[in-house]
């Protein structure tokens, strides 16, 4: 079985809808939100194309 790992050191910050949760990488992301990496990555794909579109949908915006 293969697993990807993701070696990305850039801050993100975490919302769901307009509402702060967390801030961090993600492997922190993933561990303190009990996500695994592959779906904070999806998130982030989905942020990338609907920015800042209201909802209940979970954001993570690049802070560093």
């Amino acid at each position: 079985m293969l697993s990807m790992v993701y070696k990305n050191n850039n801050v993100y910050a975490l919302y769901k809808g307009d509402v702060f949760i967390d801030v961090g990488t993600y492997d922190e992301l993933s561990s303190r939100q009990k996500m695994g990496l592959k779906h904070l990555h999806s998130t982030v794909a989905w942020t990338k194309k609907h920015i800042r579109k209201p909802g209940n949908h979970l954001l993570m915006i690049r802070v560093k």
